[in-house]
């Protein structure tokens, strides 16, 4: 387990739970990282909080980009001794299951504990722009098995926030309803011009919408990343071999960089449509050939 929720129905505890957890984690000598909520924090005017965590990043453009590079830092740090067990025991498949399990115990034994607590799981999906929300993603499941580990919270009031954030006019149904409405509209429209569209780029084949899950494996739009720069693509811990026996870090790329800015184009357009429901689960629809 790399990750727990704590759901709080009632929210007149949450700061004694959070600290117990907190003291727990120190006393197993695990390095603290802590992501207040943006307003009404439970520890807003407690200094004391300070000297008890090791780092706090708030919920602002800076905080964000400090744990982005905190934790790649981590992850690149302590994969150096994942590549040091897998030499020393001449592991040539370090992602075959019962090898993952033998390298991570080594990673453990090797490396400090580090727990990210996120006050509000919601509070922090509603307030992290959509780029740096892919990057994090992508960060979070980069830390699986790397002794680095995340503790959120969750409220009976998250879809209310929610609700207010996406619709601050109080008309959610009437603007899923006119996204629906939308959604159906675009893909009539592919439909009837798909035609045209496969003359018109010479494609080979039937062109269709494409829904996705952000995140999810094979469901993910990383996998179009291959038909971009020297076909790299993407990977699950973003490192790949060339056919030169040489490894890379895929997202430093230039292919990688060029997918990317495809899909930040599709958005910009509105080729793509705005979210699921869930701020866990980005489902999205994307007209692309």
């Amino acid at each position: 387990m790399y990750s727990c929720s704590l759901y709080f129905g009632n929210t007149r505890r949450t700061r004694q739970i959070f600290n117990n957890f907190i003291y727990a984690m120190k006393r197993e000598k695990a390095e603290i990282i802590l992501i207040p909520q943006k307003e009404n924090s439970v520890w807003s005017g407690r200094e004391d909080i300070r000297e008890t965590v090791d780092d706090i990043y708030d919920l602002k453009e800076d905080g964000v980009k400090q744990l982005m590079d905190r934790l790649q830092q981590l992850v690149m740090s302590n994969k150096q001794y994942r590549n040091e067990y897998c030499e020393k025991e001449k592991i040539t498949d370090w992602a075959q299951q019962e090898n993952v399990n033998r390298w991570r115990k080594y990673v453990r034994q090797q490396t400090k504990p580090v727990v990210v607590f996120i006050e509000s799981y919601m509070d922090f999906a509603l307030n992290v722009d959509v780029e740096n929300a892919a990057f994090l993603a992508q960060y979070f499941e980069m830390c699986v098995g790397f002794n680095v580990y995340f503790i959120a919270g969750f409220y009976s009031d998250d879809e209310e926030k929610r609700n207010q954030k996406m619709f601050p006019n109080g008309k959610a149904d009437e603007e899923e309803q006119d996204e629906e409405k939308e959604r159906q509209r675009a893909e009539i429209q592919f439909r009837d011009h798909a035609d045209e569209l496969e003359k018109e780029f010479s494609i080979e084949g039937a062109v269709i919408p494409m829904s996705f899950i952000i995140n999810n494996g094979d469901q993910d739009p990383a996998i179009l990343l291959n038909g971009f720069g020297e076909g790299y693509g993407d990977t699950g811990d973003h490192f790949a071999v060339t056919d030169e026996g040489k490894v890379i870090y895929t997202t430093v790329q230039e292919g990688y960089k060029e997918g990317i800015e495809w899909l930040h184009k599709l958005v910009r357009s509105r080729s793509t449509f705005p979210p699921g429901s869930s701020p866990a689960w980005w489902i999205c629809t994307c007209i692309c050939a």
